[in-house]
Parts: structure tokens; sequence; C-alpha cells
């Protein structure tokens, strides 16, 4: 299985739907939108599992670009980002922390004005 990164669909488009558009090209496993915690509603992103790999780049080159509904999709394989970010020489160094020192002298309290 293959999973794919799909962004730019309109907020009002359902995961059906956008099934229905990538089995066109092949065997759709799963659809997850991704929803906004507070409103819950959809962010206009997800992520779609695809049978093969072959499947999910046809897929890819088929649609990537596409309008949908006027707004342009952006669709790209989502385990090579992962893959690509953990081979990049910035990721593998090790983080630098600058050392801070605490100044010797308890902090001041602040103090409270009394409710009227």
């Amino acid at each position: 299985m293959e999973k794919l990164f799909v962004g730019g669909f309109p907020p009002e488009i359902h995961e059906v739907q956008l099934a229905e558009l990538f089995s066109l090209h092949g065997e759709v496993s799963t659809v997850k939108f991704i929803y906004d915690r507070a409103t819950k509603k959809c962010k206009g992103y997800g992520f779609i599992e695809m049978s093969s790999t072959e499947v999910a780049e046809n897929a890819v080159s088929a649609l990537n670009g596409t309008l949908l509904a006027g707004r342009e999709l952006s669709v790209r394989i989502a385990s090579k980002e992962k893959s690509s970010e953990e081979e990049s020489p910035a990721r593998s160094s090790p983080k630098e922390y600058l050392k801070v020192e605490r100044n010797s002298q308890p902090a001041k309290k602040r103090q409270r004005r009394p409710r009227l």
C-alpha cells in the first residue's frame, strides 16, 4: 500500500467523492480528511491509501495540478516526503542548544493588586 498526500481540495468535498476520483486510477484502500478540532470543518487536505506504488504513482501523475471545484489539487506520495526528510544531512546532525545560565538572584514575585 502507498499513502498519498492530497491538498487543496474544497472543504465541501466529501471523502466518497475524492475516493471516486482516485479510484479511476486504481484501487483506493482508505481516505482520511484532516479536520479542525475547534470548528470541525475540513482543512482542505488529507491522505489516501492506494493498493500499490504503481497505482499511486499513476494517480499522482494524472491528478497533481488538476482542478476540482475551482481549486488546484496537490497530490504527492506521502511516504517519499518522510524518507527524504530523514535522509537530509541537516536533520541527521545532532541539535545544538544554547546554554543559558540563570541569574544567581531569585526572581522577584509580582505583587497582586487588591480586588475592588
